[in-house]
């Protein structure tokens, strides 16, 4: 099973900053995973969009 995520920048930056993560796609990519339905899944890879600079949304692509 695959999943496709999409988190707020704004949101995800926030939680970051309270573990004092400066870069968030690495950060994401290196945790446990993502639960979902008591299962984790890894995630795969992260991308970001952003615009005027700053990030607006991460994609997350996780698979079981």
């Amino acid at each position: 099973m695959r999943l496709q995520v999409m988190l707020s920048a704004d949101k995800l930056d926030a939680i970051a900053e309270s573990y004092g993560v400066t870069n968030i796609s690495p950060w994401l990519t290196g945790s446990q995973g993502l639960v979902y339905r008591g299962r984790i899944f890894t995630i795969r890879s992260v991308t970001s969009n952003s615009f005027a600079g700053s990030e607006v949304l991460y994609f997350l692509v996780a698979t079981e």
